[in-house]
């Protein structure tokens, strides 16, 4: 009991007791109440009550008193409700509010006595609550109060009958507000109020349920939304409407209660949204539909609504993961937590789904909501984090295991929507991290401080997933940039390029305290820039294109303050800018998208066309890999048709003519299979042998000549060795030596080592065409017997050059083929 309550209750007793003593001394019933009144006033003065609580309890006291007298004189319920009404009316009065707050108050005093009798009569609460309407109705017309304003008191009364009926229940403080706001829903039908009026009295009334029980006015606003959802859901489907359009009546009631109960306009969607999916997903969830289907219709709902309550594409798709999400639930038992749950856990919520289900479900969810692939990925792996890191929380695990427990959820989500081995383990990383870092800045720890533990919790959580120690290092950067980021954001002292620095400088010192050198921390800290400025631009509702233009600019900024040239920097930005149109913009292809971006930031920082062209070619290979692999298919497929979209993303940003695109191309798809071997944990040696390779495979198939191919295989294999080399620290003299080997192992692999049979029997059908071609004085012998060459060099390269089955089959071929050119 609060202690107004006290106050309250002990005052009803004064007032009982001095009523009981005039009575006994043989004054009149009229004198005795106000002998009450006066004692339970006085009572309540005494125990330190304000001015304002002593006039609620003597409205309260005043309306019992008649209560009591008219039942006493044989009046009926309904008549000594009337009298109670009147009497709280002039206590209200007399205690200075207005006219229409003390007919409001004699219409509630009403309805709460009609309330109680009906329920000491064994009637249901929902019959109570209505007779409880219909009493605080007369008695509001009755003090004069117009239609509309006595259906909104006698719509309280209701709310307020139900309310206490579910709480003497045993049902919760929250279920209880729901319970008014459906009680004034009815109330207000039964008085011919339209669908929008009944939804918008349910959630007023739920709202003031819920704060008269004390609970938060952020959460009682979320239950007015609720209200209001529901009884606009509720109206729908009985008028005919379809389970869909019911779901966005449901949106937009939910949306209007939210906004006029003080959320803003962002929250407002937000809450609008999670109550149309819920609201479609139960309709077909009762109407029989599998989980699957539930989860998938709750997405679309929650989209729609998001978008009519004026979110952006990227917002409302967030808001359909976040719905499927919530459909299904993470509702298990954390029996492995400690195990940091590397495998999947059976689901215990409503859906029965999987994790990995989940996962592609909300994944399935975004990108129809107009979500890029790539980054619905992202966020539905995110969501999956976060979610287990709350429940682990609210569950009392420590911090550590809730950080090990939501990379693992997060991980198990990415590897699920296709991401890499190397993907996976960042997103890992970065949710760790911000439960980490989240719980350090709770604590009152410094940024600094909270970046240091969002880091090395990233860390931990990398290494669990797979990733070397250096990789696991600048994995834990991006999380500890994106503490530092909130941190320098909440500030209130920063913008968000100074925060983005702020994260660049962040994640440089985590790095370097995991003993890196100065190389890989610069590169880990323009990415972590690049990606929280993204991510900020468009959780602000920024359009993708200007979100692409905050992650280069950030990216740009923290590169020269390490310490970069400018053209270095520009190269950093460009890159920064691929990555993010690849992943937020959803108008064009991803590749496409990722080329022009880098292609027109690269050119605007003064680039050349062939640079800005290179740059183009890596952002559109990464992103055409990344989505090859969502798709499905094999890292050698994937290399194939993203080599294809690098040498048109070149081409477009340069006018390049189909040799120059496809060396651009053979370079990207170098750097890009450098990442995707070192993401496999793989050597330095074995990344820069599959750098070469990749190189010379997209030469090939992009229609270089053999020696252009081989040139393109030693350069990839060779920069991808210098970048390893830089990243672990070596000394300059190492790093060349590195270079020279990679390259000239990429060469060696790529010289002609062909069996002696094979060579014999090739040398053979070349004089053998040439004799002919003499002696028939055939004047394209030469040209057959160079196309016989040309045969070997094209097979050898398609077969492989170890593979002596191959080579034989192009002995053969070169033998029909001469065959048919002198014939």
């Amino acid at each position: 009991m609060t202690p107004q309550q006290a106050g309250e209750a002990a005052s009803t007793a004064a007032s009982k007791e001095a009523r009981f003593f005039a009575l006994a001394a043989g004054r009149a019933p009229e004198q005795a109440a106000e002998d009450a009144k006066a004692a339970a006033k006085a009572f309540a003065l005494s125990v330190g009550m304000s001015s304002k609580q002593a006039a609620e309890a003597d409205v309260e006291m005043s309306s019992k008193v008649a209560f009591d007298t008219a039942m006493s004189a044989g009046k009926t319920l309904e008549q000594a409700s009337e009298a109670a009404g009147k009497a709280g009316a002039k206590a209200a009065a007399a205690a200075g509010v207005s006219a229409q707050k003390a007919a409001e108050t004699a219409a509630a005093v009403a309805g709460k006595f009609v309330a109680k009798a009906a329920l000491a009569e064994g009637k249901a609460p929902s019959a109570a609550a209505d007779e409880a309407g219909r009493a605080a109705a007369k008695a509001a017309a009755a003090a004069g109060l117009g239609e509309d304003l006595a259906v909104a008191a006698a719509a309280l009364a209701a709310g307020a009958a139900a309310a206490d009926a579910a709480l003497a229940g045993g049902r919760s403080e929250e279920d209880a507000a729901l319970e008014a706001g459906q009680a004034a829903s009815e109330l207000a039908k039964g008085f011919g109020q339209w669908p929008d009026q009944c939804a918008q009295a349910a959630g007023k009334v739920a709202q003031q349920a819920a704060m008269a029980a004390g609970i938060s006015s952020q959460e009682s606003a979320e239950i007015a939304a609720k209200a209001a959802g529901q009884s606009a859901m509720r109206a729908a489907l009985f008028g005919g409407q379809s389970p869909e359009q019911s779901a966005q009546e449901a949106g937009k009631a939910a949306a209007k209660a939210a906004t006029t109960a003080g959320m803003s306009p962002q929250m407002a969607a937000e809450a609008a949204a999670a109550i149309a999916g819920n609201s479609f997903a139960r309709a077909a969830k009762f109407a029989g539909q599998p989980p699957a289907l539930c989860a998938e219709v709750a997405g679309r709902a929650a989209a729609r609504s998001a978008a009519a309550a004026g979110m952006t594409p990227f917002q409302s798709a967030r808001e359909a993961a976040k719905a499927v999400a919530r459909v299904t639930g993470v509702k298990e038992d954390l029996a492995a937590c400690r195990a940091h749950m590397l495998e999947p856990l059976p689901e215990a919520g409503e859906a029965q789904l999987s994790p990995e289900e989940i996962a592609r479900l909300t994944a399935k969810a975004a990108e129809e909501a107009g979500m890029a692939p790539i980054l619905a990925g992202e966020v539905v792996a995110n969501l999956a984090g976060k979610e287990a890191a709350e429940f682990a929380l609210a569950k009392g695990y420590s911090t550590a295991e809730a950080a090990a427990f939501s990379g693992a959820r997060a991980a198990i989500a990415g590897r699920a929507v296709g991401m890499t081995v190397q993907k996976a383990a960042e997103t890992a990383a970065l949710q760790a991290g911000l439960c980490a870092g989240g719980a350090a800045l709770a604590s009152r720890k410094t940024p600094d401080e909270a970046a240091d533990a969002a880091g090395t919790a990233g860390m931990q959580a990398a290494v669990a997933e797979g990733l070397t120690p250096r990789l696991a290092a600048a994995a834990g950067a991006i999380a500890a940039g994106r503490i530092a980021f909130q941190a320098a954001m909440d500030s209130g002292l920063k913008n968000s390029l100074q925060a983005a620095e702020e994260a660049g400088t962040a994640s440089i010192r985590v790095v370097t305290n995991a003993g890196f050198g100065r190389h890989q921390a610069t590169k880990a800290a323009i990415v972590s820039a690049g990606q929280v400025a993204l991510a900020d631009s468009l959780e602000r509702g920024q359009t993708p294109d200007q979100a692409v233009d905050a992650a280069a600019k950030a990216a740009h900024k923290v590169a020269l303050a390490a310490g970069m040239s400018e053209d270095q920097a520009a190269e950093e930005s460009a890159s920064a800018a691929g990555r993010a149109a690849g992943e937020a913009v959803a108008s064009v292809p991803p590749a496409e998208a990722a080329g022009a971006a880098a292609a027109k930031v690269a050119a605007g920082l003064g680039l050349t066309a062939q640079r800005a062209a290179q740059a183009a070619a890596v952002a559109a290979m990464k992103t055409a890999l990344q989505i090859g692999l969502i798709s499905g298919k094999s890292a050698d497929k994937a290399l194939e048709s993203a080599a294809q979209a690098a040498a048109k993303a070149a081409a477009a940003a340069a006018g390049l003519t189909s040799e120059k695109s496809a060396e651009a191309a053979a370079a990207a798809a170098g750097i890009a299979a450098a990442e995707l071997a070192a993401g496999e944990a793989k050597s330095d040696e074995a990344v820069a042998a599959a750098a070469g390779q990749a190189a010379k495979m997209a030469a090939v198939k992009l229609g270089l000549a053999v020696n252009l191919a081989g040139d393109a295989a030693a350069a990839a294999a060779e920069a991808a060795a210098t970048e390893a080399a830089l990243a672990a620290g070596k000394p300059s003299e190492k790093v060349a030596e590195a270079a020279q080997r990679a390259a000239k192992k990429a060469r060696k692999a790529d010289s002609s080592k062909v069996p002696l049979y094979v060579l014999a029997a090739s040398l053979a059908v070349t004089i053998l065409i040439l004799l002919l071609g003499f002696f028939r004085r055939d004047e394209g012998a030469v040209g057959a017997a160079d196309m016989t060459v040309v045969n070997i060099g094209t097979l050898k390269l398609k077969f492989g050059e170890k593979d002596i089955l191959g080579l034989v089959v192009a002995a053969v071929v070169v033998f029909i083929t001469g065959a048919l050119q002198i014939t």
